[in-house]
Formats: C-alpha cells, sequence, structure tokens
C-alpha cells in the first residue's frame, strides 16, 4: 500500500505565494492565503489594520495565474491547479 500525503503552507503575501508555488522540484499542494479575522492562531496581530483581508487570495490568484501562463508549466511541470 503506497500512502500519499497533502502537503500544504499559509502564505501571508503574493511575494511568499510565489515562493511556495515555483519550489523545485515540487512545492506544496496547496496555499492557504492570508489571515482574514482577528484569532489566537496568529496572537501578533492585535488589529485589524494588520490582517491582509479577504481580498488577498484573489490577488494571489492572479499572479499565480499569471505566472502559469507565462511558461511556467514547462519550468515545473507539476504547477498545481490554481482554483
Amino acid at each position: 500500500k503506497i500512502n500519499y500525503f497533502i502537503i500544504g503552507t499559509s502564505c501571508h503575501s503574493i511575494q511568499s505565494a510565489i515562493k511556495f508555488y515555483t519550489l523545485q522540484p515540487q512545492g506544496p499542494d496547496y496555499l492557504f492565503v492570508g489571515t482574514c479575522y482577528l484569532t489566537q492562531s496568529h496572537p501578533e496581530k492585535t488589529s485589524i489594520d494588520q490582517l491582509e483581508g479577504p481580498t488577498l487570495p484573489g490577488k494571489v490568484k492572479k499572479e499565480l495565474e499569471t505566472l502559469k501562463s507565462s511558461s511556467l508549466e514547462s519550468i515545473h511541470p507539476s504547477v498545481p491547479k490554481i482554483f
């Protein structure tokens, strides 16, 4: 029996999303983008101004789609799908 794992990571900027998305030979299977709410998992963020907010996932998706269409697949054939 072969065990498969799904590996993900969180990112909090477009730059960190690109960094993880383009890791060689294979990056994470998924990216969890941003902190939209004040939570106990990020106690360093104490005000709404410090949150990435709900717009960051859309911005990351747009940037990664641009990268993917600009021949990233030929460099990194295992690029995950962008939802």
